[in-house]
This record gives C-alpha cells, structure tokens and sequence, in this order.
C-alpha cells in the first residue's frame, strides 16, 4: 500500500489525516478547480466543493482494489462533472432549451418581423413562446431568490428531473427521504405565501 493509499485509509476516521491528504492533494484540487468551473459559484465556493468531494472519496475508496490518487481523481472528475451539467443544463437551461423549436422555425427575422408567408397560427405559437419564455426566467429568479440551495436543489429534481424522493436522497447524500419530504414541504409552502411565484409555476408547468 503506497503512502497516500494508506493516509487516506487514516483519513477516512481521523480528521488531522483528511487535512494532511487535502494538504498533500491541493495540486490536484487546483488543477480540477481550473478545469471544470461551476456556474454561479465564486473560487473559494469551488474548492469547497472539491474539498468536500475528495472527502466524499475518502468514504467512498476501499483498498486493495486500486491506489487512492488514480481513485480519487477519477471520483471528483465525476461528481465535478455531474454537478456542472446540473448547473449549465438545470432548470434555468431547460426552460430555456424548451425555446430551440422557435429558432428552429425560422418564423421571424433578426428584428423580430414575421417572414414573408408566416401563417397566424404560427405567429401566435412564437408569442406564446416568447411569452412563456419570459416567465419561466423570471420564475426562477424569483426561486433563487426565495429557496435555499438545498431546497432548490428537492424542487428542480423533483419537479423538472422527475426523481423519486430516494433517488434525490441519495445523490443529494441525506440522511433520509424524510429529508428531501422536509424540503419540499417548505418550498410548498413558501410558494404558497407568494402567490406570483404560484401564478407563474401554473403558466409555465401548465
């Protein structure tokens, strides 16, 4: 067993092992760090992340089978990775994409006028989707702005991924499904003493 292997076997119950690890591990953290940044996050909030990630290793990692560095480094890569997409591609991005059918239409010019031989029916379609657009964007500042990152977290994958309340508590890491209940129960009824955050979930979800 090689030297970090075996720190991060001590690491896994003794916590001056973890911060020596996190110490001995940092180039590879600054590398990851630069390599894949997480939208809406500030530098510091990205190593914390990775730090956390690497702990989440450590629990993971059962010698005998591969060194710890080759392990962890594929680990992180991959909730790193994860993470992003649900950043980049997350509920904002899905409403958003929802919007590809309309350039992919063509009804209108970079100024907005109808092409010669748009239909009604299809000019109407383009103003609901542009009307829809916006309140979808504006739904999800004002969830920003009204959830916790944990309760967003239960809303999106709940509401636009579609996940069971296990699935969400095991990606998530929580203690239980009663945890994620907990969750959505509060932005239930945060939602429902803002009724325009309600008005516009019906808008868009309808």
């Amino acid at each position: 067993m090689d030297e970090l292997t075996a720190l991060a076997c001590r690491a896994k119950s003794e916590a001056d092992a973890f911060s020596e690890l996190v110490q001995r591990l940092n180039p590879l953290l600054g590398g990851l760090a630069q390599r894949y940044w997480i939208p809406y996050e500030t530098d510091d909030e990205v190593a914390q992340v990775l730090r956390i990630e690497l702990w989440n290793a450590v629990r993971s990692f059962r010698s005998g089978h591969v060194p710890f560095l080759p392990f962890a480094k594929m680990f992180v890569e991959n909730r790193m990775k994860t993470m992003m997409k649900r950043r980049v591609y997350g509920a904002k991005y899905l409403f958003m994409n929802q919007m590809k059918r309309v350039d992919e239409q063509g009804p209108a010019n970079d100024r907005g006028e109808p092409l010669p031989g748009t239909t009604p029916a299809v000019e109407e379609d383009v103003v609901h989707e542009l009307v829809l657009k916006a309140a979808r964007e504006r739904l999800y500042e004002l969830l920003e702005q009204l959830l916790t990152d944990l309760e967003r977290e239960c809303f999106v994958r709940r509401y636009i991924y579609e996940q069971s309340y296990r699935e969400i508590s095991e990606e998530l890491e929580l203690v239980s499904v009663k945890a994620v209940d907990n969750a959505i129960a509060r932005v239930k009824k945060k939602m429902m003493n803002h009724p325009a955050v309600v008005e516009l979930w019906n808008s868009v979800a309808g």
